[in-house]
């Protein structure tokens, strides 16, 4: 089970609410619409969700600690070709995959939709095998825009194992320029 730690004004206070909930990553694909009004989760263990086919917005994430043998993202372990991953922060945020092909990022481990206006602070995206890549989106099918890291670290370990602020591969075909 995760904990996820809302605090919210009630009459001009700040309450602590502290609410338990099965891991969204374990309940199958996300195809809705998660509008977080900018509050704030910490201490995931595992990737929010597994597979967003919806939309998250306005989240924030501090003192995710990720360690996985799978492809692994704060936000979405996988961001389909119809998902959406944006307005996020992350700060304090470790994630660590290990084994080939197991990616890691901050949006999502791999990214075959979107990933948009995204920063992580003070925090570090880490891969260890071959054919592992890191990043705001680990490897990277879809689109990156707008995205931020501030003293905070992409790495990866192995052959053929690529690290970048925004994917750690990306392998979007881009159209042929005319002239």
């Amino acid at each position: 089970m995760e904990y996820i730690h809302w605090t919210i004004p009630i009459n001009r206070q700040r309450i602590l609410l502290s609410i338990t909930i099965y891991p969204l990553a374990n309940s199958g694909p996300f195809t809705g619409e998660y509008n977080g009004q900018c509050r704030t989760i910490r201490g995931l263990s595992d990737c929010f969700v597994d597979t967003q086919q919806g939309n998250i917005s306005n989240l924030r994430f501090t003192g995710a600690n990720i360690i996985s043998q799978k492809t692994t993202g704060l936000a979405a372990c996988l961001v389909d070709d119809s998902g959406t991953v944006r307005d996020t922060w992350a700060k304090d945020v470790h994630i660590l995959t290990r084994g080939p092909g197991n990616h890691a990022g901050i949006g999502g481990g791999l990214v075959e939709g979107m990933v948009a206006n995204i920063m992580a602070v003070d925090s570090d995206v880490t891969t260890w095998g071959n054919y592992s890549y890191a990043g705001i989106g680990g490897l990277v099918k879809g689109k990156v825009a707008n995205i931020m890291a501030v003293d905070s670290n992409v790495t990866t370990s192995g052959n053929y194992a690529y690290a970048g602020i925004g994917g750690g591969r990306l392998s979007e075909r881009l159209p042929t320029p005319r002239r």
